[in-house]
């Protein structure tokens, strides 16, 4: 009777000690499954949360797009979010751009059909201000995809990566809010005579 009661606990204990390792084995790819599915989630996510942050950046700057660094830096993805708003900011620079050389060259073509304009704006700076906003824009968005690749391989962006990209966006809006304004300006001068003109032969 005493031998087998002291054989007892050792006879349990042996199922337990061999199924143990088997419980672990089985639990292994589920775990790794599970990592897999919740890094996509997170990757998601953090797509979505850039191109909102895109987006609010481009509704009214230089305000909203203060408020879009701000909010991403304190949500801790400004390494993400840098990238995507300058390559944003340097295509509609770059659009914005070309389209204003079909004004530029409206005063060369007044001239051509006996129309004179005083516009107020020299015509070669009005050139070179395009030209350096067409550069800006170019610089912007090759620096741009370049950190936005860096990004996705180290998930980092030095300092440096930072402030060129923050100083590119804040250039590019003052160029094109020059442009813009010299731009207006000298359709403003070149429709006035044209008006002037129209009105008195009415007359």
């Amino acid at each position: 009777m005493g031998n087998t009661n002291l054989n007892q606990p050792g006879e349990q204990l042996l199922p337990l000690q061999t199924q143990q390792p088997q419980s672990t084995l089985t639990q292994e790819p589920q775990t790794v499954d599970a990592l897999d599915t919740m890094i996509a989630q997170t990757q998601q996510n953090v797509k979505v949360r850039v191109w909102s942050y895109v987006v609010l950046s481009l509704v009214f700057p230089p305000f909203t797009t203060i408020w879009a660094f701000y909010k991403a830096s304190k949500k801790q993805v400004l390494s993400q979010v840098l990238p995507a708003i300058t390559i944003a900011f340097s295509l509609l620079v770059l659009f914005s751009a070309i389209t204003s050389l079909s004004s530029v060259s409206v005063p060369s073509q007044l001239a051509k059909l006996g129309v004179t304009s005083q516009t107020g704006v020299s015509q070669s700076a009005l050139n070179l201000l395009v030209g350096l906003t067409i550069i800006l824009g170019l610089v912007g968005l090759v620096g741009g995809y370049y950190f936005r690749r860096k990004v996705e391989k180290t998930e980092f962006l030095s300092s440096f990566a930072k402030v060129f990209m923050i100083a590119i966006v804040i250039l590019q809006m003052a160029a094109i809010t020059y442009l813009f304004y010299f731009v207006y300006k000298s359709a403003y001068a070149n429709i006035a005579p044209l008006m002037q003109n129209s009105y008195q032969g009415i007359q």
